[in-house]
């Protein structure tokens, strides 16, 4: 018996997803350039990883992660005030955001609380409001393109068809 050969994706099903991701990448790191924020990179990460979500799954998640953005990064600016820093802190706050939004059945929120909050006690400083304010200001920019970018392709490529039904006649 011959091997089956696995059908193989169309174009489109490849070709969408990848420039959704390119366009909603290169909005984000132009828009966080444009508002002069320090750090493009998580403007970047965060609209890659919206643009290619599941049609369905996209409005949800995008408040999930807004979400889990804004206390992510408050629950680690908290943790720098009270004098939480090294390791053990981080590993402690990520622990603890990602407990906090499983708990709630948030699984794609809990991974993004856990990573912003660890990334801003990870990087605390004398400003760790301020580094918290910047990390939700550019991870909420890379969501806002990537659900734009998202949004603009799924009615592109699901638009009615231009030709019309018969009209019942009797």
């Amino acid at each position: 018996m011959g091997v089956v050969p696995s059908p193989s994706p169309t174009r489109a099903v490849v070709l969408v997803p990848a420039i959704q991701a390119g366009l909603s990448a290169w909005l984000a790191v132009e828009m966080a350039g444009y508002f002069k924020l320090p750090y493009p990179i998580y403007s970047l990460v965060a609209a890659v990883i919206v643009s290619v979500s599941p049609r369905a799954a996209v409005a949800k998640v995008v408040v999930d992660r807004i979400l889990a953005t804004a206390v992510g990064a408050t629950f680690g600016a908290l943790v720098c005030e009270l004098g939480g820093q090294g390791n053990l802190a981080i590993g402690l706050c990520a622990s603890a955001m990602i407990a906090a939004f499983l708990s709630i059945d948030r699984p794609e929120a809990a991974k993004l609380a856990g990573y912003i909050s660890g990334v801003v006690v990870m990087e605390h400083s004398i400003q760790s409001w301020r580094y918290a304010w910047d990390r939700f200001l550019e991870t909420v920019l890379g969501i806002a393109a990537g659900y734009v970018v998202a949004v603009i392709g799924y009615r592109i490529t699901h638009r009615p068809s231009s030709r019309a039904a018969p009209a019942d006649s009797s």
